[in-house]
């Protein structure tokens, strides 16, 4: 209670105040609540505030830079960081963009550089294909390239021809070593040409000598005709050739039969036949006389209706003694003769 006083201080009443004491509790709480609040605001929007601008700032740039280095990483050369700032982050963006600009530069290099040895590289493993062709069958050459250790067949039906030029002992005497080189690569590249057109097979030279084999490496039941026109089509090429104003000749054996072929070496590849065909052929040859092609009876009853021969003539042969023996004429008119083109 507290009096109630007149102007000359006299008590005139008393006047009674009643305090309730949840009412201040209530306040004092809002009171802390509302600092709390104050508070909280005061500290923590700045702080997000400050968040969101160190990210603007700092660690979306730092974020995109790493992006940029992952992709190169991942071997995307073309990524580049798009930050511009002038800053410390700016630098290092600018500075990682040479680094992947070289990188791509040095990439590029390097690829043209692996393409153009590649492109060498298989012109020289073309060149290399092609030297084996000339050397191996073309599916012998195959297998060779297969890894087969052992390439050895047995073919039981081929024809093979032996031919020898007459007199080229003579004729290389008395001719620079020039002029005998070009005499018999302008022969032989004939009869390798005539060999690849009608499918047959030329196994090897041996100084004025040449072997072509029917029948082999890929089996063929018309090889003796094959070799038939072979051996004609080769006395005409030959025939053109002057020796002293005269033509040259050959002599020419055929046997047919079965024989062993197979590449013998290991870097010097050749492929070769082995048998008593073989032998037979090459004693045809030997045997026959100048200008001639001499076969086997065997080879005869091979091509008798497609070819006209010779009477048979008994031949002593070396190594075989006493043989009949045919001399192929002409291919018989009506029997689909193969007709070479023009030299």
């Amino acid at each position: 209670m507290a009096p109630i006083l007149d102007s000359n201080e006299k008590s005139v009443g008393l006047t009674v105040i009643e305090v309730y004491d949840h009412k201040i509790e209530q306040f004092r709480r809002f009171i802390l609540i509302a600092a709390i609040i104050v508070t909280a605001v005061g500290v923590i929007l700045p702080a997000i505030l400050i968040w969101i601008f160190l990210d603007r700032l700092v660690l979306s740039p730092v974020r995109s830079l790493f992006g940029t280095v992952n992709q190169v990483e991942d071997g995307n050369y073309s990524a580049r960081s798009d930050i511009k700032t002038n800053d410390e982050l700016g630098s290092l963006a600018t500075g990682i963009n040479h680094m992947v600009q070289a990188i791509e530069d040095h990439t590029a290099h390097l690829e043209e550089q692996v393409r153009l040895r590649t492109v060498d590289l298989q012109k020289a493993r073309d060149r290399a294909e092609a030297l084996l062709l000339n050397i191996l069958p073309a599916p012998i050459a195959e297998r060779l390239k297969d890894n087969e250790e052992l390439i050895v067949d047995r073919f039981e039906d081929a024809s093979v021809l032996f031919a020898d030029i007459v007199g080229f002992t003579k004729f290389s005497a008395k001719r620079s070593p020039d002029e005998v080189v070009d005499m018999l690569n302008r022969l032989f590249s004939e009869f390798d040409a005539m060999c690849e057109r009608l499918g047959l097979e030329k196994i090897k030279t041996i100084g004025d000598a040449y072997m072509v084999a029917g029948g082999l490496p890929v089996p063929n039941s018309d090889h003796p005709a094959l070799v038939a026109r072979m051996a004609l089509e080769m006395q005409r090429i030959v025939a053109r050739q002057l020796y002293d104003g005269m033509p040259l000749q050959t002599r020419i054996g055929i046997h047919c039969g079965p024989v062993i072929a197979g590449v013998i070496g290991t870097r010097k590849f050749i492929y070769d036949l082995w048998g008593d065909t073989v032998n037979t052929a090459s004693r045809m040859e030997s045997s026959g006389r100048d200008g001639t092609i001499q076969v086997s009876e065997v080879f005869y009853q091979r091509i008798k209706n497609q070819f006209q021969c010779s009477e048979p003539r008994i031949v002593n042969v070396k190594g075989k003694g006493e043989m009949t023996c045919y001399e192929l004429m002409r291919e018989s008119s009506g029997s689909g003769a193969f007709r070479p083109a023009a030299p």
